[in-house]
This record gives C-alpha cells, structure tokens and sequence, in this order.
C-alpha cells in the first residue's frame, strides 16, 4: 500500500492549528456515504477547529472538502460527480455552514489535485484527516497506522498515558515520547490544576535550562537509571524543589 501524508500549517505560534490529511493510493475503498429514502445526500459541513480529532470515514472527509472549498465551484462540482459515482445517489445538495480554523484553511488542496486522489482520500477508510495545532505534541499514537503492532511500551510512574512501540525506541523517540506524556498526565497544569501545592507551585518537564543562579538543569539526567526528573517550579518559574519519576520500556 503506498500513502501519501500531507501537513499544513506546521509553523508555530501561540495559538495556530496544524490540520493534515493521509491518503492511502490503495485501489480498494470500502466506505461509502449512504443517501436518504429519496436518494439524496446532504453534506452540511462542520467546525473544524484546533483539537485533537482524528476521522477516517467517508461522510466527515467529504464534508472537510466541502467546507474548505465552499466558494469553488469547480471544486464542489467534482466532489459532488465523485459522491455520485461511488454511492449510487440520484443526488447532492449542499447546505455547507461551519468553519476550518484559519490557519489549516486550504489543507484539503493536496487531496484536489485530481479525481483519483479525492475520491481516495473520501471513500478509503485508510486514508485519515488529522485535526490539531502546533501548541502541543499529539496524544500518544495518534497517528500511527491502524493495525499497527506494537512490541514495547514506554510507562512512566505517574502519568495516566502510556507510548507505544513496533522496535524498541531510540534516546531521541524517548525524549519526544516523555515530553508527550508529560503534556498530557496531571502534572501539566495546563491540562490539570490536580498536583499543585499551598505555595502555588508546580511541576515542569524541562530539557536543558539554567536556573536564575546559572545553574544546568535536565529532566533527563538520570535516563541511564530509568528516572525522569520533574522540576517544581513557582509562577517566576524558579525552582523550588523536584520530583523523580520511574519509567520502564515493557515487552508486549
């Protein structure tokens, strides 16, 4: 199966969207989008914004196209040929409302670039539309392939969410797989207000830094004995204490 991964809008700033889309060029397409008693389909459109949602069915992907292409009529003329062809309807109306957030307006423009290619993306239920932003790494996993079998799987004391494996990770899938599971367990008060103290203090994974004395600092000093190190810091971000956290990479 050859795929073609496509990203948008992967700039950073405080608050931008990263939406993306996977068509999968395999000739076998097995969804479809099923018209009402009167053969019609209706594509009403939607908002998508800057959470993490990931859709591989056929109704959601049209309704993207449709969104992001509202104004192009050669466009909404193909999809609407596309839906015909593959469904069987007598029929599709258009009554799109709803939004792409700004900056991932036009990712659906390398899913247009031919009928092959919309029709893949639309109807493969292995082709998948990512919505997200560029604030946070995505949730662990989420954009591995359906199916995928994993062989290790990195736990960490503390942390709710687990990252999965097919080989066993390398020192940098370790570092971008711990500051992920950071950004998303209890210890990150920008998800959870649950582990802070009477002093208004709070946990922070950092990765190299030096505190207001010049002092080095590292989350992952002690890697080789299977500890991270959570730095409490104040709202003045200077370090009042720390925190060690015991990880294990396990055999499934």
């Amino acid at each position: 199966m050859t795929t073609i991964n496509i990203r948008n809008n992967i700039f950073e700033t405080n608050s931008s969207s990263s939406h993306s889309i996977s068509i999968s060029l395999n000739v076998e397409m097995l969804d479809t989008i099923y018209p009402d008693e009167n053969g019609v389909i209706v594509l009403e459109g939607g908002d998508f914004s800057w959470g993490w949602e990931k859709f591989n069915n056929a109704l959601t992907k049209a309704n993207y196209i449709a969104v992001d292409n509202v104004s192009n009529i050669v466009i909404m003329n193909l999809l609407k040929k596309i839906i015909l062809q593959h469904t069987g309807a007598k029929e599709v109306k258009f009554n799109v409302s709803g939004y792409i957030d700004h900056d991932s307006i036009g990712t659906s423009k390398n899913a247009i670039k031919s009928e092959q290619l919309l029709k893949n993306f639309i109807f493969n239920p292995k082709s998948w539309l990512f919505i997200g932003n560029d604030n946070d790494p995505c949730p662990p996993n989420f954009k591995d392939k359906e199916g995928t079998q994993y062989n290790y799987e990195l736990c960490v004391d503390g942390f709710k969410l687990t990252e999965k494996f097919v080989n066993y990770p390398s020192q940098e899938e370790l570092e971008d797989s711990f500051y992920t599971l950071y950004t998303y367990s209890e210890y990150n008060t920008r998800y959870s207000a649950e582990i802070i103290n009477s002093d208004d203090s709070f946990y922070k994974y950092k990765f190299p830094f030096k505190d207001e004395l010049g002092i080095s600092h590292n989350s992952l000093i002690k890697i080789n004995e299977n500890i991270i190190t959570l730095f409490q810091t104040n709202w003045q971000d200077n370090i009042t204490g720390s925190k060690e956290l015991k990880f294990e990479i396990r055999k499934i």
